[in-house]
């Protein structure tokens, strides 16, 4: 393989810019480093994971900058090839001529995730732990960092060598069957199959329902907040905020299109959205806004419904109500402050009256708002969790494949048994990255920054 160079810290103003080496040429670059009292540091002479301080020298052999640097032998780094680490000061100017040097070498610049595919091509992490590297990075609450780090050090993977001997197992027994036709199933050997596959479905459920759940500590998430024109949706909005950021006016359709704004709610990164007010009729701008509310609504996480409680719930209200009666939502009354009586009609549909004026329970919005998405995360810390959408389409394939052998099973249809069942553990054998193909490597590792 290339030996590959990328700075792993940002190439910007800073105080220190690291560079990574990595391959059979890094200690090649050790004929640029100077130690202090101007000795080159002999490459017999080198001490693995041991800290230097010295000078890089350009090709001419003028002093480039002071740098701290150390080796690494192979297989003992990050890549399992041989790595050197340089550390300049932040200047990108001087890191951009150092990288100008060592290209002369015959070392190219490395690829985004190339340091972390070469690591998983040697043998030093599975596939399920390479992704999880990304995935802790892009990770904005601590939750999620706590689940990507498990999944780093190889948590989800022991789960998935349970699931594959499982597999193996009923295989096992299958196979046995295949070879002698003339045999039937044995009472105890349908018990035996029809059991561990439902252990593993069960687990597998498990796994694709934490996905949902870690998703959200990943990404945040994505809140719509959609009405009639004048029910106060931007004011709900403008309150949760803490500013007006929505224009708010006793016109109807005043927001034609949707206002985003991102806020926390207990520790989640939350896009906020105010939509345009949904109603049958509008110019053909407000109608462009409505269908851009229908949009978001159907690719929100929780969608906020908003009626007015000074006003009797009426066919629009109860529209809307349709329209979002498949989507996990919250239906709040809002003008608590004017509702005097709530009616009886109003009483039966809203899960929270609120006064986005005077922000009244707006403490109870939020924790509805979390419990909806992270009411219970002690099953997530004391199992595993899915961190990608690569593991949960995977995870999907394999359920739907052991269903069919389950029903098979009752029929006996053991070569088409057979069949599913090797099917079954080359899906294992993708998800950790037993069998790849480049296309899988390079659609896993293309998403990660440059410097991983």
């Amino acid at each position: 393989m290339d030996t590959i160079v990328a700075p792993i810290t940002p190439l910007v103003t800073s105080a220190v810019i690291m560079l990574r080496i990595s391959g059979e040429k890094a200690f090649d670059c050790a004929d640029n480093l100077i130690l202090p009292g101007g000795k080159h540091l002999e490459r017999g002479n080198i001490k693995y994971r041991h800290v230097y301080t010295g000078s890089f020298i350009d090709s001419d052999g003028s002093v480039l900058d002071e740098v701290v640097f150390y080796f690494f032998k192979s297989p003992s780094s990050y890549t399992g090839d041989d790595v050197l680490e340089i550390s300049f000061h932040g200047n990108p100017q001087i890191v951009r001529k150092a990288l100008s040097v060592i290209y002369e070498k015959g070392i190219r610049a490395a690829e985004p995730g190339e340091f972390t595919k070469r690591a998983f091509l040697n043998g030093k992490l599975d596939l399920t732990q390479a992704e999880s590297v990304a995935s802790l990075i892009e990770s904005k609450t601590d939750k999620g960092i706590y689940y990507s780090f498990r999944q780093l050090k190889g948590s989800l993977s022991k789960k998935v060598i349970d699931i594959k001997n499982s597999l193996v197992d009923i295989s096992s027994v299958i196979e046995a069957y295949v070879d002698f036709p003339e045999d039937d199933l044995s009472d105890h050997d349908v018990d035996f199959v029809t059991q561990k596959i439902s252990d593993v479905l069960d687990d597998i459920s498990k796994l694709i329902e934490s996905y949902k759940k870690y998703r959200y500590q990943r990404e945040g998430l994505k809140i719509v907040i959609v009405g009639k024109p004048n029910v106060g949706k931007s004011s709900l909005l403008n309150s949760l905020l803490e500013e007006e950021r929505a224009i708010v006016s006793e016109i109807p359709g005043t927001t034609r299109d949707f206002i985003e704004e991102v806020i926390s709610i207990k520790g989640i990164p939350v896009r906020l959205m105010d939509t345009a007010g949904l109603r049958g009729d509008g110019d053909a701008i407000e109608s462009r806004g409505i269908e851009k509310a229908r949009d978001k609504i159907q690719d929100a996480d929780i969608v906020l419904v908003v009626f007015d409680l000074s006003n009797e719930i009426d066919a629009e209200d109860r529209k809307i109500l349709g329209m979002t009666e498949n989507k996990n939502r919250i239906v709040l009354g809002n003008k608590d402050d004017l509702a005097g009586d709530v009616s009886g009609s109003a009483k039966s549909l809203v899960e929270l009256s609120v006064s986005a004026k005077y922000k009244t329970n707006f403490k109870l919005l939020e924790d509805m708002i979390y419990n909806r998405v992270c009411s219970d995360d002690s099953d997530l810390y004391s199992g595993e969790v899915i961190t990608t959408e690569r593991h949960v389409v995977l995870l999907k394939n394999l359920y739907d494949i052991l269903i069919s052998v389950k029903d098979k099973i009752i029929s006996e249809h053991l070569d088409l048994i057979s069949i599913d069942m090797g099917m079954a553990l080359d899906i294992v054998s993708e998800f950790t990255g037993e069998k790849y193909t480049e296309e899988i490597l390079d659609n896993i590792f293309e998403k990660f920054c440059l410097g991983k």
